[in-house]
């Protein structure tokens, strides 16, 4: 989480960094002006050689799963591959039943489980939706989540640094 928190600082990307299981890290990019999440995802992996990231958006009633790497997109991806690992928490993030930006800022969050249940992507239903066979309930998952805006400039640097090579 602190390697893609410096990545998005020094890119001055204002983000919420949580784990997702086995891709490493989910960052949800905060909704600004001036610039698009894709061009956000562009200049990230602009400057990071070699970096591949997804980025996934809640768009028209779908999910909508892109792979960039080098600056560029380069091909659509399978949203339910893509976002099947993710935690119950950037699930609902991602759904918009919770509004991380809204957590960081006030220490709470309105869940509206009702209105997320009613506009669900049409091709994307996040695990807590979707019948469980009787017994396969899973643990629940601790809420672990970073915001960028908490790291400074000269340490997100000093982080990358250490992963130079």
């Amino acid at each position: 989480m602190g390697i893609m928190a410096a990545f998005c600082v020094v890119n001055d990307i204002e983000a919420v960094i949580m784990p997702s299981g086995v891709f490493g890290t989910v960052a949800f990019l905060h909704l600004v002006e001036d610039v698009s999440p894709e061009e956000s995802v562009k200049r990230l992996t602009h400057s990071v050689k070699g970096l591949d990231a997804v980025l996934a958006q809640f768009k028209m009633g779908k999910i909508e799963t892109s792979l960039y790497k080098d600056g560029a997109y380069q091909k659509d991806l399978v949203p339910t591959l893509v976002l099947g690992n993710l935690s119950d928490a950037a699930e609902d993030a991602l759904i918009g039943e919770l509004d991380l930006f809204e957590l960081i800022k006030t220490g709470k969050a309105h869940v509206d489980s009702k209105h997320a249940l009613a506009h669900l992507p049409s091709n994307f239903v996040p695990k807590k939706y979707q019948k469980k066979p009787k017994g396969s309930d899973i643990p629940p998952q601790d809420f672990q989540a970073f915001y960028t805006k908490n790291m400074p400039l000269d340490v997100a640097q000093a982080t990358l640094k250490r992963f130079e090579s």
